[in-house]
């Protein structure tokens, strides 16, 4: 049983950065999972979701997953999926009991973590309307999520999975999911996918749970030695999450164990029937292509007659120009948008200043009063590299403001915006990481500055070498001047990869700091 699109609901979740002072190492493959899976759910030749209804969330708290949990399961009427990639952290007291890691926790502060058995909870909640609920674990020690009955032994896909969540693991419960240094994707979310664009030879029509653990359970194992798991609280054959691309119909007689239903007429003859495998094995290779590509489409489907993509290099320059008057985010990005620091009590400010410690002022929205494009979730949240904790401010006289129509609740739509967030301190900035693919993008974040010397710079990979620089020092102008920037970087990869932007505070010449207003995708 594939489950109806137009009645379900997924939330991929991904943690692929974490602050500075976590113990914890980035995860930027994290990113490139969700972008990939979110264009093969919604490829109509697989499963068919609407775009707004495959919700990608790189949070900053555990509370922003819970409230889309409990949000998008009250809307799904047939099936929920829920995706997390990320840490999986086990608490010291308690080797059972499974924390989701966010950006700001740590193997000694659990308490910054997603509890598993709290997302358990909200699946319960008799506020959904979901049938059915698929939770799929990509992240160390994801097998420990399995009920007590397990009894902490590694299940084979022979096995019959006991009573719970339909809940699929990347591993086994003492096992550490494995994500290499350089890789697009993460080994385990690298095979699902490989499985969800290529199919099953010989196998169902539809992909459906227990399918994908037996081809997950020996394609991961044989990669690097863990064990995916699953367990369901009914029959697992029953609930598909894909059409199998590799299906093919069995021959016609009656001997034929299955038929397409409604389906008349004589079989083709050979060579009809060669065309037809040469062009569907054609197609399903084209679609693979676009779907493991974290930006999928473009045209990156039905390329006509050649045999082969072309070659595609690397591209990334970059300049800057002065800023001032409002800024329209949709109509600058139309992939994505995100603006910093926005609350709608600014506009009962009467005073030139207002704001605060941006995590106790944000505290009831998200961590840094993030306003996003409604569904989309491209542009990466920022990471801060200073000591000092990142501020909010309003500031009425700005002579820059932002739009917006389209945003993600609560704020779909807001005008004249003058809220930021910014830091200052030793070491003050932000780093921002943005998927990259092979077709051309342009990136802007829009910034100001004031008492100090400022470094931009972006490079294509994570920790890769600059290759567009930008400095500039505020000595020489007046005192206290605030300037205003837009930094734009055009740029493409052959493969998958990111974009690491960072904004850095480079000498303070007193009272200096750094700022994020916004940022656009198209």
């Amino acid at each position: 049983m594939l489950p109806d699109p137009a009645l379900s609901r997924c939330l991929l979740v991904g943690v692929p950065a974490h602050r500075n002072n976590s113990d914890l190492t980035d995860l930027p493959a994290a990113a490139n999972n969700l972008e990939a899976l979110r264009a093969v759910l919604t490829d109509p030749e697989v499963w068919g979701l609407a775009p707004e209804h495959c919700v990608v969330l790189s949070p900053e708290l555990a509370q922003e997953v819970l409230e889309k949990i409990h949000s998008l399961a009250a809307e799904a009427k047939d099936t929920f999926v829920l995706y997390y990639a990320g840490h999986g952290l086990l608490d010291t007291l308690n080797d059972e009991d499974l924390h989701l890691a966010m950006p700001r926790s740590a193997r000694s502060r659990l308490f910054w973590s997603l509890p598993y058995r709290d997302v358990v909870k909200a699946l319960k909640d008799p506020r959904s309307r979901a049938e059915r609920n698929v939770v799929i674990l990509d992240c160390c020690y994801s097998g420990t999520a399995l009920p007590d009955t397990m009894g902490g032994r590694r299940r084979p896909p022979e096995e019959p999975p006991v009573e719970g969540i339909f809940l699929l693991t990347a591993t086994e419960r003492s096992e550490a999911a494995i994500a290499p240094a350089g890789q697009t994707f993460t080994d385990f979310t690298a095979e699902l996918l490989s499985l969800l664009t290529e199919g099953v030879p010989k196998g169902p029509r539809f992909l459906d749970l227990q399918t994908l653990h037996r081809e997950l359970y020996g394609r991961v194992s044989d990669r690097n030695g863990t064990h995916p798991q699953l367990t369901a609280r009914s029959n697992p054959a029953r609930l598909a999450l894909a059409r199998n691309r590799a299906y093919r119909e069995p021959p016609a007689g009656p001997s034929a164990p299955e038929r397409t239903a409604g389906r008349t007429g004589s079989r083709p003859n050979r060579l009809l029937a060669l065309v037809a495998a040469v062009v569907s094995v054609v197609a399903v290779a084209a679609i693979a292509l676009a779907v493991l590509n974290p930006f999928g489409g473009d045209g990156s489907k039905g390329r006509g007659s050649s045999a082969s993509p072309p070659v595609v290099d690397g591209l990334l320059r970059g300049g800057w120009k002065s800023l001032a008057g409002n800024v329209d985010l949709p109509e600058e990005g139309r992939t994505d948008w995100v603006q910093w620091g926005y609350l709608p009590k600014d506009r009962d400010v009467t005073a030139e200043f207002a704001g605060g410690d941006a995590e106790k002022e944000c505290l009831g929205l998200n961590i840094y009063c993030v306003t996003r494009k409604a569904d989309a979730f491209v542009i990466g949240d920022f990471t801060a590299l200073g000591t000092q904790a990142p501020f909010r401010l309003y500031a009425s006289s700005s002579p820059v403001s932002f739009s917006w129509t389209g945003g993600e609740a609560p704020h779909q739509s807001a005008s004249d915006v003058r809220s930021v967030v910014y830091q200052g301190g030793p070491g003050a900035g932000f780093r921002i990481l943005v998927p990259t693919k092979s077709t051309t993008r342009v990136f802007r974040l829009y910034v100001a500055y004031r008492q100090g010397a400022i470094r931009f710079s972006a490079a294509l990979g994570k920790g890769g070498k600059p290759a567009y620089s930008d400095f500039a020092d505020t000595e020489s102008g007046p005192l206290n001047e605030t300037y205003f920037r837009v930094y734009e970087l055009t740029f493409r990869t052959p493969e998958p990869s990111l974009l690491e932007v960072d904004f850095t505070l480079e000498r303070n010449h007193g009272g200096g700091n750094v700022t994020l207003m916004a940022a656009t995708l198209h």
